[in-house]
């Protein structure tokens, strides 16, 4: 049985089925007339007939659900559309075809605004050692070493977040996140990894109420020192029960690489803001090559590509003076 319906749209279902005597799914509840209860995932593959190799969760828009109603479509028939866009493995892929998908996109936005509180600019991705190492001196310098993040990138951490996000499992999501604590090859990038999932983890638990998992999760690893809480897996984890599909997640995450770096070289002074806005511009074809070069791969493909960037980054933790913590 599934979590996070609000009690008014079970009313409703409840009602709904009991009105049609025949079963009426909403928000990934499904409601039998036979009884005042939800049922399992396996109820509702044998009472409706949903075929039980899908197996990716999608949240979908109950008020669309409750006007058909008011249409007088009939209790089965809702409940068969509805169970297809719960269970159907592909039907993340047309979201923006489908109920629910403008949900999907406030979320998708949330996720990607630098409001969100989850630490993201207190790090610059080695960007300040590298200046201070002369490693880069000026704006040409800054876009060829923001496509070597980019490179690495995707890399070594696009794996992480694929799998995580294909998977959305606790089980699964701590198997990668200690994978990735052995993977990485310094300390400082280990460190910044490890802030920023924690702080993302701590956001999305307190923010998507609807996801219960997020919360229990951290409750249950917080200190307990099993795990890592690097930023990779908790992303892809997060997106994946949030019900986006993987291409949309890979793509975010580089969004956000190449956001972050390029707000770290505004604050350094190396390129002003319009000249910042310029080179994202210029660079986000890169960033989509990029993504699509290294995306939907397994973690065992997971490399470095520009271990200069590593070594760089490094040396963050003996710099004299340093505005960010990575």
């Amino acid at each position: 049985m599934w979590d996070g319906c609000p009690s008014s749209l079970v009313g409703a279902a409840g009602k709904l089925a009991r009105r049609s005597k025949q079963p009426a799914l909403f928000l990934g509840f499904v409601w039998s007339p036979r009884r005042r209860g939800g049922v399992d995932r396996e109820e509702a593959i044998r009472s409706i007939g949903v075929d039980s190799s899908c197996d990716r969760a999608v949240v979908v828009d109950a008020s669309r659900g409750i006007r058909w109603c008011s249409r007088r479509i009939s209790g089965f028939r809702i409940a068969s559309m509805m169970v297809k866009l719960t269970f159907d493995d592909g039907a993340t892929d047309g979201m923006h075809d489908q109920p629910g998908s403008e949900l999907l996109q406030w979320r998708q936005w949330q996720l990607l605004d630098s409001v969100l509180p989850t630490g993201g600019f207190a790090h610059s991705y080695g960007l300040e050692a590298a200046i201070q190492t002369t490693f880069v001196t000026n704006p040409i310098d800054l876009k060829s070493y923001i496509v070597q993040v980019l490179e690495n990138t995707g890399s070594l951490l696009l794996p992480f977040v694929y799998c995580a996000c294909k998977s959305p499992d606790i089980v699964a999501w701590s198997k990668l996140d200690r994978l990735l604590e052995a993977t990485l090859t310094n300390e400082v990038s280990r460190k910044a990894s490890a802030s920023q999932g924690s702080a993302l983890l701590r956001v999305a638990a307190s923010v998507y109420l609807e996801v219960p998992s997020l919360k229990e999760m951290r409750d249950k690893f917080l200190g307990s020192g099993s795990v890592y809480f690097h930023h990779a897996p908790i992303f892809g984890l997060i997106c994946g029960f949030l019900g986006f599909d993987s291409s949309t997640t890979q793509r975010m995450y580089m969004f956000m690489a190449m956001r972050d770096v390029i707000s770290a070289a505004t604050r350094l002074n190396l390129v002003g803001p319009l000249g910042a806005s310029v080179l994202q511009h210029q660079l986000a074809l890169v960033a989509e090559e990029m993504m699509k070069k290294w995306m939907d791969r397994p973690v065992e493909e997971a490399c470095q590509v520009a271990p200069m960037l590593d070594v760089v980054q490094g040396c963050h933790q003996y710099l004299f003076s340093r505005l960010f913590c990575s």
